[in-house]
């Protein structure tokens, strides 16, 4: 026989301890850091469009800010551009999963598995642009 029905709080509906990050689920920190590094890639890509605007200012002004951009500080720079962009494609990957109905009950090992391939890829990544391999 099937046990009753019985109500639930909304405090069991928010809280589970195992998804406790700042008592927010894993699905609320995966979606906003998605919105936030589709933003930051947005934004990137208009200022994208003025540094390249040094081309046309000559083989001088180009080479001055060759020069720039290749300093350590701005690397790291180019590494939090790299952590926004692999975790919102694989983020986006997941998503995109989810949405064809593949791992929907299991949207929260493939956020994890997402997030843990974007930080081998973005080791490797560092590793290789700061000089490491």
């Amino acid at each position: 026989m099937q046990e009753p029905l019985r109500s639930v709080t909304q405090s069991e509906l928010r809280y589970s301890p195992d998804r406790d990050l700042g008592k927010r689920g894993v699905g609320y920190w995966a979606f906003y850091l998605h919105r936030a590094s589709g933003l930051v890639l947005s934004l990137y890509l208009l200022a994208h469009l003025g540094f390249l605007s040094a081309l046309y200012r000559g083989p001088e002004a180009y080479n001055a800010f060759v020069a720039i951009v290749s300093q350590r500080g701005m690397l790291f720079m180019d590494v939090l551009l790299a952590a926004a962009a692999i975790y919102h494609a694989f983020n986006g990957l997941r998503v995109s999963a989810v949405g064809f109905g593949l791992g929907v009950k299991r949207q929260l090992l493939w956020f994890w598995v997402a997030f843990g391939l974007g930080l081998v890829a973005l080791a490797a990544f560092s590793v290789r642009l700061l000089g490491g391999g």
